[in-house]
């Protein structure tokens, strides 16, 4: 179920902790909360350090706003927040995610080759 390094640190069943749901999960040093975009009202429920955005091209601005700015208006109160944004582009010239990365430091991730140990892009 875990790989031995995380075995006994996500699964905490047998401490009781009887609030532990699908889209919510309380550990030892930290929670991990999964709130879905469509109601705004689920993103100002909650603080977050770090913020995941996953299909943010396929998000829609609704009477608040836009969902990706709600969402990292949560992690404000953190001075060491961390937000990841990720898509798959749809239309290149409003795509939210190449605008992210655009104006982010465009860092890319790269993990050593198992054959060679040469750093590659995950793709």
């Amino acid at each position: 179920m875990f790989p031995p390094s995380l075995r006994g640190l996500a699964d905490v069943r047998h401490r009781g902790l009887d609030r532990n749901t699908l889209l919510s999960r309380r550990f030892p040093g930290g929670s991990l909360k999964i709130v879905a975009a469509k109601a705004p009202r689920n993103l100002r429920r909650h603080t977050a350090r770090v913020l995941i955005v996953d299909e943010a091209d396929a998000m829609e601005a609704g009477v608040e706003g836009n969902p990706i700015r709600l969402g990292e208006r949560r992690t404000l109160s953190f001075p060491n927040r961390k937000i990841i944004v990720g898509s798959t582009p749809i239309f290149e010239d409003v795509s939210p995610v190449i605008r992210a990365y655009a104006a982010s430091d465009a860092r890319v991730f790269e993990v050593p080759c198992a054959s060679c140990g040469t750093f590659v892009e995950i793709m």
